[in-house]
């Protein structure tokens, strides 16, 4: 299976399959159900700093849980980038190049078939969160990121959310296999953008409405909001704050801030 991805990630998923004893298809299985909810959010203060929040959620939440971590990239003795994911993913779920942008990904439930993205897996296509890591690890600049994550051939359909160091340096990029579908930014009015699972033109379903309420949040909070008070009173809080919620992250490319809590749920083993 596979047999048109590059060395690295053979060797890589082999790596995984010696050291956890699953069989090779799984973890490739694995790599490819990235997600199942996520809530992630940029916003642009009173200060106009600019900061993102995301909640990553997954099934089998204390044991994915256990496998989170946070972890920086090194190359020839120069940080690339800090990521937060989980041990058996040869992508990553969200990171932050000191600087320049931080970046999270969100599921895209529309149009959302796993046989299909396993097959694109085997004819070459890259899974999102590696793709995000190669991203993570060529760009250097927010433009050049915002670029490649509009562009290349990725397995599954997914939502990119990126953000920069300056006022409007900030995207949501609804993605299909082969390019986006729609780009969309912090406007002059706005100070705020929240993607869920949905796509941001059509209203989130009734049995998971996420994004509104959120929005509804943020909007009586007010935009002397700090990082503090996105963790406690945003990211901490249903309905972005869910059962599912393995951690949350909150990042600032401008200040080098990056910062995850995992929830651990040990009564529920």
């Amino acid at each position: 299976m596979s047999y048109w991805q590059p060395k690295e990630w053979h060797d890589e998923i082999e790596m995984l399959a010696r050291i956890t004893n699953y069989p090779k298809e799984l973890i490739i299985v694995g790599n490819v159900a990235y997600e199942i909810q996520c809530t992630s959010l940029i916003v642009r203060n009173s200060e106009n700093k600019i900061f993102m929040g995301r909640n990553l959620d997954y099934p089998g939440t204390n044991l994915m849980a256990h496998l989170s971590l946070e972890y920086a990239y090194y190359k020839n003795n120069t940080l690339l980038y800090i990521s937060a994911t989980q041990f058996g993913n040869v992508g990553i779920n969200n990171a932050i190049v000191p600087g320049k942008f931080t970046v999270s990904i969100n599921k895209r439930k529309r149009n959302a078939n796993k046989l299909f993205d396993l097959i694109r897996i085997a004819f070459g296509y890259h899974d999102p969160g590696r793709y995000l890591r190669l991203v993570m690890e060529q760009a250097n600049s927010y433009n050049e990121a915002l670029n490649m994550l509009q562009s290349g051939s990725i397995a599954s359909s997914v939502y990119y959310i990126i953000s920069g160091v300056k006022d409007f340096e900030s995207a949501i990029i609804a993605r299909d296999y082969n390019k986006p579908v729609l780009v969309d930014h912090i406007s002059v009015k706005d100070w705020f953008i929240v993607q869920t699972n949905y796509d941001r033109n059509l209203p989130d379903p009734e049995n998971d409405y996420r994004r509104v309420p959120v929005e509804e949040r943020l909007k009586a909070l007010g935009n002397n909001i700090t990082y503090q008070d996105l963790y406690d009173l945003v990211n901490s809080k249903i309905p972005s704050f869910r059962a599912g919620t393995i951690f949350t992250t909150i990042q600032s490319a401008e200040d080098n801030y990056f910062n995850t809590t995992i929830y651990f749920r040990d009564n529920q083993l």
